[in-house]
């Protein structure tokens, strides 16, 4: 018999639940009143990620046993949790094939008839978890992605065996006989790696992957014409460095920055509505059940498009990753790149610069250290008696509102030897650590084209801050010139790209948001010599 190397086709597996499903026996524990609720249960968690618990209750014997009231009118700290309802202490659902638990804000979501105790009840849960059953050690984390757009999928010629074989591929690539030859052997080939795009990264010793979902093109379709909202396209598998993810660790909750690094890549907020471990057969280890987001596709500025798999592989290298500066840093440079006002966009380029500073030490100068040691222990000893002189005041006088300014001034006098240094000259100080040379090509724009509100690039990002910050608009058409404006704020939506990217170390190609958008090589394109334009400031 004659093998057709044309009948060679992936064929998507089916490991990847979609959504999810616990059928078992549930227990709910209730505080105010005491009872417990038992029963035949059914957990399911949509695509999006919110669950839901139904349990049909059986009557219960002897005291705090169903049915019992499940609506309380609760103190301030319960209804902020809980609602209305009878705060649920723990959830718990046990399975054949594992234990479905939650300890956080179970609420009581249905059932409000309660003349009929046989009616299931409804309960919902911002929170929990599912531990298979088995003693098995966590190989992989997964993360199902919805609005992951990539522009650009690599279509290698041959993917490693670890990839092709990977017990957790969406597409593993099927088996081509060794008996095939010639164009039989490069059609059986080109048809076995069809569905092998994959997009790449290192993390650690392992590496991990990026694959489309069965479907996941028509799905972008239906995002970009606006017919969904929210659609799952994307799975991304790396190596597990850790064994779990727990709300609580806030600096362990590695997939929030994962997802912050992909959104800034494509420009859509891309979230995921769950998190998994699997062991090295690919098998379910544990399902964190915690929501990161399901926000509404939106199209913004696709920071890197074929260099996706290098960025995340810069990250896990970067001791920066997971930790809370840069994250806030991210989720603003994200927040820059949105369609809101000029203000809005501003200000959280402002505030991720401020973070970034704050981080390096750069918003305060201490005068104290430029005298001799002789000098500060002089001004030291001067501003402690001076200090002590006014808290004896303040905690003298009667008069509250008195005795508050008397302590702040206290205060100022205490810290008289610090000054907060202008926004502008810490942002070039930060430049100066990255050794980008923008300040230098913009200040050579300012000196031909003075601007009414600053002299130096320095200056105009001052005032521009304060601006947004205390008078909370731009000034159009008085002070403000709106298109000196839009040449700052590209500028330095740029700039905050390329530093994030030196910050962890990614020396890849970007794209920049400055007009006419185009691709760089690597954060480092701006030199002493460059032209102002280049950067948005055309000279006249």
């Amino acid at each position: 018999m004659i093998f057709d190397p044309n009948t060679i086709a992936a064929s998507p597996s089916r490991w990847l639940e979609l959504p999810v499903q616990y059928v078992g026996r549930g227990r709910a524990e209730f505080t105010n009143p005491v009872g417990v609720l038992e029963g035949p249960a059914t957990v399911t968690f949509e695509r999006s990620g919110q669950g839901r618990v139904s349990i049909t209750p059986e009557q219960g014997v002897g005291e705090g046993r169903w049915p019992f009231d499940l609506f309380h009118g609760s103190t301030t700290g319960e209804y902020r949790l809980h609602g209305f309802s009878n705060p649920c202490r723990s959830l718990e659902v046990v399975t054949d094939q594992g234990t479905f638990t939650s300890i956080h804000r179970v609420r009581v979501s249905g059932r409000l008839d309660t003349s009929r105790p046989d009616l299931p009840v409804q309960l919902s849960t911002l929170r929990a978890a599912f531990e298979a059953t088995g003693d098995r050690k966590a190989a992989f984390w997964v993360l199902p992605l919805s609005n992951f757009v990539a522009e650009y999928w690599p279509w290698p010629l041959q993917l490693p065996q670890d990839l092709a074989r990977h017990p957790l591929r969406i597409w593993p690539t099927p088996h081509v006989p060794l008996v095939l030859a010639g164009n039989d052997a490069v059609i059986a080939h080109q048809r076995a790696t069809l569905r092998d795009r994959l997009l790449t990264f290192s993390q650690g010793d392992g590496t991990g992957f990026i694959e489309q979902l069965p479907g996941a093109k028509r799905r972008i379709r239906r995002l970009r014409r606006k017919l969904a909202r929210n659609q799952l396209t994307a799975v991304v598998v790396g190596p597990a460095h850790v064994q779990r993810v727990s709300w609580d660790d806030f600096e362990g909750l590695f997939p929030i920055d994962v997802l912050a690094l992909l959104t800034l890549a494509t420009g859509g907020q891309v979230c995921a509505p769950w998190v998994e471990f699997r062991d090295a057969e690919g098998q379910l280890v544990r399902r964190c059940h915690i929501p990161f987001g399901a926000a509404s596709y939106k199209a913004r500025h696709p920071a890197i498009r074929d260099a996706i798999g290098y960025l995340l592989t810069c990250a896990f290298k970067s001791p920066e990753l997971g930790k809370k500066y840069f994250r806030v840093v991210l989720h603003h440079a994200i927040a820059a790149s949105d369609t809101g006002t000029q203000e809005s966009r501003f200000l959280s380029l402002c505030r991720a610069f401020e973070t970034l500073c704050r981080e390096r030490g750069f918003r305060h100068t201490n005068l104290s250290k430029l005298l001799s040691d002789e000098h500060q222990a002089d001004v030291a000893a001067l501003l402690n008696e001076t200090v002590k002189q006014l808290r004896l005041k303040a905690s003298a006088e009667p008069e509250g509102t008195r005795r508050t300014a008397l302590s702040q001034i206290a205060e100022r006098v205490r810290t008289a030897g610090q000054q907060d240094k202008s926004f502008g000259l810490a942002v070039s100080e930060l430049l100066n650590v990255h050794q980008l040379a923008d300040a230098q090509v913009v200040d050579a724009y300012f000196v031909a084209n003075p601007s009414p509100i600053g002299s130096a690039w320095a200056a105009v990002l001052t005032h521009y801050r304060n601006a947004v910050t205390h008078d909370a608009y731009f000034d159009i058409g008085g002070k403000h010139d709106l298109w000196e404006i839009q040449r700052v704020m590209d500028h330095f939506h740029d700039l905050l790209l390329r530093v994030i990217f030196k910050t962890i170390g990614y020396d890849g190609p970007y794209h920049s948001p400055i007009p006419p958008v185009g691709h760089r090589d690597n954060a480092d394109w701006v030199r002493p010599g460059t032209h102002p334009s280049h950067l948005g400031f055309p000279m006249t």
